[in-house]
């Protein structure tokens, strides 16, 4: 859920990517809020989740080139 709302937000053709950090978080917990069942998470929780999977992730890709 936390990437779909990433990428749904991220590629907002409405707002784009000059959103402010502050404003692309609140954003994506808005959008989880919405869709998931677990609305007790804080946005910096979200944001802590987000940078464990993209640091894995990222490893993934520099093992995979």
């Amino acid at each position: 859920m936390l990437i779909s709302a990433w990428l749904n937000i991220l590629t907002d053709l409405i707002v784009g990517i000059d959103q402010k950090g502050e404003t692309f978080w609140s954003r994506i917990h808005s959008y989880c809020v919405e869709f998931c069942s677990d609305m007790t998470m804080r946005v910096v929780t979200y944001k802590k989740r987000w940078y464990k999977i993209n640091k894995v992730v990222a490893q993934f890709i520099s093992y995979y080139d």
